[in-house]
């Protein structure tokens, strides 16, 4: 396994992993990173948390996991669990073919050295014209031997390499943590969001033009007002309004949120880090008439005392007959509208939030709200 590519993938999960409220950001990359994590809690902490990646970023998850395959044929060829038994013992029997050779040849070496002696003495005597020939045929196998024999010597310190290699990707579960680490990388990419292109700037909150009219038309035509939820879908620092959730009913005095709403909604984004929470509500036509039209044009005097009381990153949201206003309580976001129906991102992103939702909401008992009534211009 390719350290320098483990680094960048662990660089990779530390910058862009996030996960939800409540959960242990260590925890979790401890998890991703580990040889020997179980892959079910691998794909619960994909499912839940968010890892957001460029292309760049899933460009090299997609070669880290090609250079797995490339060190898994390795790995198996050292790994004897991996390997057939006539694969496994080819070292061991090329070493004892060699050790037979180099022995026969040796004796052979030793006999015509005793010939290469007569040779030499014939040649003194002048009485063989062919021992020069004789005699360099013995020397140049006594070389070959000579070659051969430090052969036999590398070969056997390979063999013992081999061997503690071997036993090594045995002992380290080689195979196996390759294996495991090419898991974790599919199941990152399967379930990775796409990064922001943008990193800084205000909050932007994208809403779908008939979300927004639906508000609207709350606020212009009944008598009470309306709270409520955006839930948002968070890519880096774009939120796009996935789903209206309708939590109370009442006029400026009395409206309260369904407590079981509030909190299936909480622990959705406590389940999963994409998702974000904008708090609505609206001023009626009704609340107006009975306030004063300040309330068409600004946050009540309850409203600012309920942004002091939340958490950092909350953003609410205000819609009147004449404004829609957006305020957090570090740096008020923007608004920006768009059309869900030629949005194929929402579609998808709106589907996967639904079985979601459902999942969450079917824990909990939902109070019936009361029906909003049309402003009449009365009283």
């Amino acid at each position: 396994m390719s350290e320098n590519y483990y680094s960048q993938f662990k660089a990779v999960l530390s910058e862009r992993l996030e996960v939800p409220d409540g959960r242990d950001r260590e925890e979790a990359l401890g998890l991703l990173l580990s040889n020997n994590s179980d892959i079910d809690e691998v794909e619960n902490i994909c499912e839940a948390c968010t890892i957001h990646l460029s292309d760049d970023g899933r460009t090299l998850l997609q070669q880290y996991s090609q250079a797995i395959d490339e060190n898994l044929e390795w790995a198996k060829k050292l790994d004897s669990t991996h390997t057939s038994p006539n694969k496994k013992n080819e070292y061991s029997m090329l070493f004892s073919l060699s050790d037979q050779l180099v022995s026969e040849l040796e004796k052979a070496v030793g006999e015509g050295k005793e010939l290469e002696n007569i040779a030499r003495r014939l040649k003194d005597a002048h009485l063989l014209a062919e021992v020069d020939y004789e005699g360099e045929q013995m020397q140049e196998m006594g070389n070959r031997l000579s070659g051969l024999m430090e052969r036999q010597e590398k070969l056997e310190t390979l063999l013992s390499e081999y061997e503690n290699l071997e036993s090594y990707a045995e002992s380290h579960r080689i195979v196996e943590s390759l294996k495991h680490r090419k898991n974790v990388i599919g199941v990152v990419l399967e379930n990775a969001g796409e990064a922001s292109e943008r990193k800084s700037g205000n909050t932007k909150i994208f809403i779908d033009k008939e979300f927004l009219q639906n508000l609207r038309h709350a606020a212009n035509t009944y008598n009470e007002e309306i709270t409520g939820l955006l839930i948002c879908r968070k890519e880096g620092k774009d939120w796009t309004v996935l789903k209206t959730l309708k939590t109370g009913v009442g006029d400026e005095q009395s409206v309260s949120p369904d407590e079981a709403r509030l909190r299936a909604a909480n622990q959705l984004i406590e389940n999963y880090a994409k998702y974000r929470l904008v708090e609505f509500h609206t001023h009626s036509v009704g609340t107006i008439h009975r306030y004063g039209p300040k309330y068409a044009e600004s946050w009540s005097e309850g409203d600012i005392e309920n942004f002091k009381e939340q958490g950092e990153g909350y953003i609410g949201m205000l819609v009147t007959p004449k404004k829609v206003l957006l305020k957090g309580n570090s740096r008020d976001p923007e608004l920006n509208t768009f059309d869900r129906k030629s949005s194929g991102e929402f579609s998808e992103w709106r589907e996967e939030l639904d079985e979601e939702w459902s999942n969450i909401a079917s824990g909990y008992s939902f109070e019936k709200l009361p029906e909003p009534t049309e402003f009449s211009g009365g009283g």
